[in-house]
């Protein structure tokens, strides 16, 4: 079985590969112009994060590939700008639509993903929430108004939590970290 995802997020990418290298599985990346050139065996998935245009979704229809194994990503529609932006990209984040969406796909294909549970300080749930939004280490620490260092150590304190060595592994365990913000009803801004 292999993993196909139509992506310009590195990130997103190497999380996935992480998320999946448990299981021994093979995620390519795969331009969405090339899709229909793929031999897709029944097994396959195809995880879709773009804005389709009406002629794209149709060439979707014509793969030769059951339609629960093509998982679409949520993104907000071109020309979006501000608040309503944030407010897809947190909403996808919060209710972790990405994760249940695999998850489902994989249930149904009898493979199990780890899931545990996390306890995050608010400090630490903050420092997430702006990794996941994509600020650097120094972002962060202008934006909470704290040393680098001290974002370091928190850094390695909830890589160390989720069993990670990289910060691009955060995504790997971004459902085990919604988990924990919904649990704790934790409302950042």
């Amino acid at each position: 079985m292999n993993i196909y995802v139509v992506t310009n997020n590195n990130f997103m990418l190497e999380g996935l590969k992480c998320m999946f290298s448990d299981n021994s599985l093979s995620v390519n990346r795969v331009l969405f112009s090339r899709i229909t050139e793929i031999a897709f065996s029944n097994s396959d998935v195809v995880i879709v994060e773009s804005e389709l245009k009406t002629c794209d979704a149709g060439r979707l229809k014509h793969l030769h590939i059951s339609p629960v194994n093509i998982i679409f990503l949520l993104k907000p529609r071109s020309g979006m700008r501000g608040a309503d932006r944030e407010a897809v990209f947190i909403d996808t984040e919060l209710t972790g639509n990405e994760y249940l969406m695999i998850r489902q796909v994989f249930k149904k294909m009898r493979i199990h993903l780890k899931r545990e549970k996390l306890a995050f300080t608010k400090r630490e749930a903050h420092i997430i929430h702006l990794i996941l939004n994509g600020y650097s280490l120094v972002e962060i620490s202008r934006r909470l108004l704290i040393s680098i260092k001290t974002v370091q150590s928190y850094v390695n304190i909830i890589l160390h939590k989720l069993n990670a060595t990289k910060i691009s592994e955060i995504y790997r365990c971004k459902s085990l970290i919604i988990d924990s913000f919904v649990r704790k009803n934790l409302h950042l801004q």
